[in-house]
């Protein structure tokens, strides 16, 4: 049996609680030959000790690292170990739809594309809210300087209530969540921008992409779906990750690399929604944990002032009075 063409890497997103669902569902839908390498970055120990025994069963290699690492330095690290000639990059709370991989590689022969994104859904359920159905990524000369561009028409909506037919075509942009690419291309464009530690990484690609001549395509008939993070208390074991990934620091540091590479104004309104949206994106897990707090605290003060009330209403004075 030749070997196989392609080899996906899983690298970490933002958590950790949805690991064994997107092994398992990667394995059940792919109905193309393949290698997995799995780069654990500093996972806690239960997620490591699940990744190990999913590697035993499955049979994939996996590479684990002691400290979290950010996933374009992830991916840098796969791009250094596999010698094939695709990579499938894989997030690693993305679930598939059967097919998925069959369908990229087809796109990729029959084009000669050198990036393909399949249809991206988002949230729970899985496969009904559109994330990525194809879009545009580049940077506009206008009156008042240099802007970048980014639109991802259907974001947002649910499938079942499109009636626009998705076919596959040419797109500026693709995103990281799933991701089949050809190994050569990187030796043109170069590795994944480490700087760009948690906004921008996809669009930053996509435009050197573009710059070297390459080209990137959309297939619609390979289809994912990534899930957001449990709430608090459910991957509780994620909160450090969660927390340093969309932490300010990242955010703006990623933001204000992006400019500098690209030539854009410190005024530029996308990027500065970039860095907003990301920001905000450490309180969507944690903002029940807040509640949590909140609650805990007025039942507290609730138990004081019965306590109080029920200590006053027993003294001799007002029984006294009272009679």
């Amino acid at each position: 049996m030749p070997a196989p063409r392609v080899t996906v890497a899983v690298t970490q997103r933002e958590s950790f609680g949805h690991t064994k669902r997107s092994l398992e569902s990667l394995y059940a839908t792919a109905d193309a030959p393949f290698e997995l390498i799995y780069f654990d970055a500093g996972s806690p120990p239960m997620i490591q000790r699940l990744i190990e025994d999913e590697s035993r069963r499955y049979g994939f290699k996996v590479r684990r690292f002691d400290s979290v690492i950010a996933p374009n330095a992830t991916r840098n690290i796969a791009l250094a170990e596999i010698d094939t000639e695709f990579i499938a990059f894989v997030d690693n709370d993305v679930i598939f739809k059967h097919g998925w991989l069959r369908q990229l590689l087809a796109c990729a022969d029959e084009t000669g594309a050198d990036l393909v994104a399949p249809l991206v859904f988002m949230n729970q359920p899985p496969f009904r809210f559109i994330h990525f159905a194809g879009g545009e990524a580049h940077i506009d000369q206008t009156p008042s300087g240099r802007r970048y561009r980014e639109s991802h028409p259907f974001a947002g909506q649910r499938v079942d209530r499109i009636t626009t037919r998705f076919v596959r075509g040419p797109s500026e942009a693709v995103e990281l969540h799933c991701l089949l690419a050809r190994r050569a291309l990187f030796d043109r464009i170069g590795p994944f921008d480490e700087t760009l530690t948690s906004i921008c990484e996809h669009a930053d690609m996509c435009m050197l992409v573009h710059q070297n001549g390459g080209t990137l395509m959309f297939e619609p008939a390979a289809q994912v779906s990534y899930l957001p993070v449990k709430l608090f208390p459910f991957d509780v074991q994620s909160m450090p990750f969660y927390l340093e990934r969309w932490s300010r620091s990242n955010n703006r540091s990623s933001i204000d690399n992006f400019r500098a590479k690209w030539s854009l104004p410190a005024d530029d309104y996308l990027t500065e929604e970039a860095y907003f949206w990301g920001s905000d994106l450490r309180f969507l897990m944690f903002r029940f944990l807040r509640l949590r707090f909140f609650l805990r605290a007025w039942r507290k003060l609730l138990r004081i002032a019965r306590k109080t009330a029920a200590a006053t209403f027993r003294s001799p004075n007002i029984r006294a009075s009272g009679e």
